[in-house]
Formats: C-alpha cells, structure tokens, sequence
C-alpha cells in the first residue's frame, strides 16, 4: 500500500512529464516544416479549495488559430480525469486567454491540473514524449 507522500510524489512526477515531455528531444514539425508549438499554461492560484475559483491562463507564444468549436479548457484532480471540469473559449492561441473555472464542493483534495483539453498530438512522432499544455495546482 503506498503512502500518501508516495501518491503526491508520483502525481507531481507525472505533471513535471507531461510539461516536459519534448524537452530532451527535437520539437516536432509540422507538414510545412515548422517546429510545433505548445503554450505554456499556468494555474492562478496555485493552492486552492473546494467552491473557490481558479484561473487556466493560456501565454500567447502560439500562432494557433481555435478549432471549430473553441478550445475546451479544463480542471482535473491527478488520476481522475473523469471527474474534470471544463469550459469552452473561442480566442486564438496567438492572443493568449485566460478561463474561470469554479470548483465544485466536492472537489477532492490533492494535486490537481488544469490546460487545453484535446489537444492535437498527430504532429508529433511515435518515437517521442511530447508535450502537454497543462498546469498543476494544489486543493487543500
């Protein structure tokens, strides 16, 4: 049976992955021969509780264009992505943007993430670790 501190370490791990998965290998390319991007994505603020609001921020280092639809942005506990809660915004990545996303009572407590749900991976080669726009953030 792990420890709590063995689950807080594994979920950070697993965060501190995803947000760098591409940095000891080249940045994938797309069909123009252009290095993708992928945004940096932060939570404000860092620790948070259940009922309090928490802000995705999206930098605007991308000249993306929103899917049809708009991007879906979510919040997630680590290790519970079907308990996320999401949101929908309709800026281009090259703006940048920022959504409000209310936690719910019942929001459990721990580590948790938050960024661009969906995003398009097809870019990247099946040899690599790429990276994902998310953030992590804390809910006591």
């Amino acid at each position: 049976m792990r420890s709590r501190a063995d689950v807080r370490v594994l979920g950070l791990l697993a965060c501190t992955l995803m947000l760098g998965g591409c940095a000891t290998s080249s940045p994938p390319v797309d069909d123009a021969g252009a290095a993708a991007c992928v945004p940096l994505v932060r939570i404000e603020p860092r620790v948070a509780s259940p009922g309090d609001t928490v802000t995705v921020i999206v930098d605007d280092d991308c000249d993306l264009e929103a899917p049809e639809g708009g991007w879906e942005v979510m919040v997630a506990p680590v290790g519970r992505f079907e308990s996320a809660i999401r949101s929908t915004v309709a800026a281009d990545l090259d703006e940048g943007f920022s959504v409000a996303i209310p936690l719910p009572p019942g929001f459990p407590a721990g580590e948790a993430f938050g960024g661009i749900d969906g995003w398009d991976f097809s870019h990247c080669p099946d040899s690599a670790s790429c990276a994902s726009p998310t953030g992590d953030f804390s809910v006591r």
